[in-house]
């Protein structure tokens, strides 16, 4: 009969072989064996990695009517006089806007023009206003033209410049990646997955040994 011992023994050992098995090819992954055919295929397929990368990068973020479809919604807003009208009315009212003013009126004081219109009563919040309506009309004549402008944008976005730009940009950045780079990239991505194929071999390889054990092997 075979004993608790036996089943135990079987278990251990075969689960170490499981283990070690994935682990040493989780390893044959990323560091060249000397002698062993196949190892290293990370580092060594490093130039197809980063071309991958790209691709999939350029395929999806940077696909030309994906792009030019997310360039209209943004511009959308935009498209029409009113859109343009009340966006330029909204900086108006901002908070960061009327600081900037704030200290352009400052400035202004100091300067033999500000003491000019100071003298001509124009100084402080009654410059600020006139300022500030003045621009809340211009928006009214400019609106029509921004809008037609920004339309013809939306209509005809410069995509393919774009593309072509970031293709450039990617391609310099990714000639930065070396190998150990890339290989040190992986490994940050896949060590807690890959860990687990090493905790799942020793465990399946220890039913393994059960199992033989059971029937006799």
């Amino acid at each position: 009969a075979v004993t608790a011992g036996e089943y135990l023994m079987a278990f251990g050992l075969f689960g170490f072989a499981g283990g070690a098995t994935n682990w040493i090819a989780i390893v044959m992954l990323f560091d060249e064996i000397p002698g062993v055919f196949g190892s290293g295929i990370i580092p060594k397929q490093f130039k197809g990695i980063r071309k991958t990368m790209k691709d999939m990068i350029m395929d999806t973020f940077f696909e030309p009517s994906f792009l030019s479809k997310q360039l209209r919604k943004k511009f959308g807003p935009y498209s029409s006089p009113e859109g343009v009208e009340q966006k330029l009315r909204s900086i108006l009212a901002d908070d960061e806007f009327n600081a900037r003013l704030e200290r352009k009126m400052d400035a202004l004081q100091g300067k033999p023009a500000g003491l000019l219109l100071k003298t001509m009563g124009l100084g402080g919040d009654t410059l600020k206003s006139l300022v500030k309506d003045f621009i809340a009309k211009l928006a009214d004549d400019i609106s029509p033209h921004l809008s037609a402008i920004v339309s013809e944008k939306a209509a005809n976005p410069p995509v393919n410049a774009i593309v072509r730009e970031v293709d450039r940009l990617m391609e310099e950045r990714l000639q930065e990646l070396t190998p150990n780079k890339v290989k040190t990239m992986v490994e940050d991505v896949l060590r807690v997955h890959l860990s687990w194929l090493v905790v799942w071999g020793s465990l399946f390889g220890g039913v393994l040994g059960i199992i033989s054990n059971a029937v006799g092997y």
